[in-house]
């Protein structure tokens, strides 16, 4: 299960020569992280989430073997975001009246995450920058025991969620014109995440949102140069770890970048990057609602025009960062218990044989093909023996499939992001015997 990764939570902790007072400030006491340690302790996902990554790594690479209550949780963190990203407040005024059901909420990691929600909330519904910088501060105290410039200035140890709502607070400050530190406060921040977020996935969901925005206080201040340099680091972390928000703002300020001196040539190619993204932020609704039209303020889709109309028209559109600010990019690997797939499957008023069909027509990265009397037996044979994972994120399901102790480890396949680091990706691998029959193309 999820908490006995308490161990190595602790070799990690114990070779970086962190303490356990840092590590758990404001996140859990020290005793029990103790108990979390020894694997004597259980706890929620997301606060095991969140000390992994004051530690500077990602548990999105692990297989987690999950249960049905903690797959929903994370499911239900999906639909926030999309509520976000779709501009719809008053489904996320729904999703958050929701939330302590399905969440421990006594943890302070949820109180802070329902605080800043609200903000959110309250700021897509009209709330100004002022206000929503104070409910931000004010979620920050959650965690963190002095205000966040002192903690940055320190390097005080900072995970995912804690990073996100100070830019958040720092990008409302900028719009409000507090400005005179601000640079500083977020360069000691970039320099944080890149000296102890050693893992490059971890970085590349907070490092260029934090570089996008000290390059916009850059070019305020007339500082071209260093604005480019910047807002070229972040893009090359998104396109290293192929993510794609907050890409397309990005390229924006590398466009202002270049036109401001002037290199034509670099400014042409960085037009064409910028068309081939907006093309891709169209596909759906999310990719539109969180852009405006500046000068009335109205959401890009709400009148039946994409991103890619508006940029072919010349009309200017600008993002309203704090809902790209809050997508994460998720993209965890989870064993799910077998009592999950047919929990899943009867709430959904599925049968065995339609599941069954529905994955292998649908899974383009990996091809289930099973029988309806292999399902049969996937869902009632013994947890340890087989398990599924399934790929989730914000983005759905990208695959679901079965591994069996009976199939080499080293030929379990783990497609993610479109690649596959066994280098299996390009070959015919198919199982026969035991409970199923697999190919991967």
């Amino acid at each position: 299960m999820i908490q006995k990764l308490g161990i190595m939570l602790c070799k990690e902790r114990e070779k970086m020569g962190e303490k356990q007072k840092s590590l758990a400030q404001g996140i859990i006491s020290i005793s029990e992280l103790s108990k979390l340690e020894r694997g004597t302790l259980e706890i929620d996902y997301f606060t095991l989430q969140a000390l992994f990554e004051r530690l500077g790594k990602s548990i999105d690479k692990l297989e987690l073997a999950i249960s049905s209550e903690e797959y929903e949780c994370i499911s239900y963190r999906a639909e926030i975001e999309d509520s976000i990203a779709e501009w719809d407040h008053e489904r996320l005024a729904e999703l958050i009246a929701g939330y302590d059901a399905c969440n421990d909420k006594e943890r302070p990691i949820h109180i802070q995450y329902k605080t800043a929600l609200q903000a959110i909330a309250r700021y897509m519904q009209g709330d100004d920058y002022a206000s929503c910088l104070r409910s931000m501060e004010q979620a920050l105290k959650c965690t963190l025991n002095n205000d966040w410039r002192e903690a940055v200035r320190t390097g005080q140890r900072l995970c995912n969620q804690e990073i996100r709502i100070i830019i958040v607070a720092a990008y409302c400050m900028w719009k409000l014109g507090d400005t005179s530190e601000l640079s500083g406060q977020l360069e000691q921040l970039g320099s944080y995440i890149l000296h102890h977020y050693t893992d490059t996935e971890e970085q590349a969901k907070v490092y260029p949102h934090c570089t996008w925005l000290l390059g916009q206080l850059y070019l305020g201040k007339d500082m071209v140069e260093d604005a480019y340099v910047i807002c070229r680091k972040g893009k090359e972390s998104l396109i290293q770890n192929g993510y794609l928000s907050p890409l397309w703002e990005m390229l924006r300020l590398e466009e202002a970048c270049l036109e401001k001196m002037g290199r034509q040539a670099e400014l042409e190619q960085c037009r064409k990057y910028q068309a081939a993204v907006a093309f891709l932020c169209t596909r759906t609704r999310k990719g539109n609602m969180q852009l405006r039209l500046p000068a009335s303020g109205a959401r890009v889709g709400e009148d039946g025009a994409s991103l890619l109309d508006y940029e072919k028209a010349g009309v200017r559109v600008e993002s309203d960062m704090i809902a790209a600010f809050w997508k994460s990019s998720f993209q965890g690997e989870f064993v799910i218990t077998n009592e999950l797939i047919r929990d899943l499957r009867k709430a959904k008023g599925l049968s065995q044989e339609k599941l069954g069909e529905d994955i292998c027509t649908q899974a383009k990265s990996a091809i289930v093909c099973m029988k309806t009397e292999r399902f049969e037996r996937a869902e009632t044979e013994d947890r340890e023996s087989i398990g599924a994972i399934k790929n989730v994120g914000p983005g759905g399901c990208h695959a679901l499939y079965f591994i069996s102790p009976k199939v080499p480890p080293a030929f379990h396949f783990k497609p993610k992001r479109g690649r596959n680091s066994k280098g299996l990706w390009e070959k015919q691998l198919k199982f026969t015997g035991g409970i199923y029959q697999k190919t991967a193309t």
